[in-house]
């Protein structure tokens, strides 16, 4: 079908805005829950055993590395196209352009 194709999101010249506040939300909940729990969590979502304890911290550690490799990803395209300004900027005269 034609039309319901979406858009390739590494061609984008600006920044993917949905992925940095994705990103920065998961990071923001995962510091926060990890490092100021709240006083009224119910007993059953805190951890009971060293077991549960490990999960709790790798599952933290997953969401902060996908937080960041979402910001990290929303930021690329405008990376992408500052170095491919850069590039062309410190081609010499007598350079061809495609190479």
């Amino acid at each position: 079908m034609q039309g319901t194709e979406s858009p390739d999101t590494s061609k984008k010249k600006g920044l993917i805005w949905w992925r940095l506040i994705v990103g920065l939300y998961l990071g923001f909940v995962a510091i926060r829950s990890t490092f100021f729990p709240s006083p009224n969590l119910p007993d059953f979502l805190k951890a009971s055993n060293p077991t549960q304890q490990l999960g709790m911290y790798v599952a933290f550690a997953l969401e902060c590395w996908l937080g960041a490799w979402l910001i990290y990803s929303g930021l690329r395209p405008l990376w992408r196209r500052n170095l491919e300004k850069l590039a062309v900027n410190d081609r010499s005269p007598n350079e061809p352009a495609g190479e």
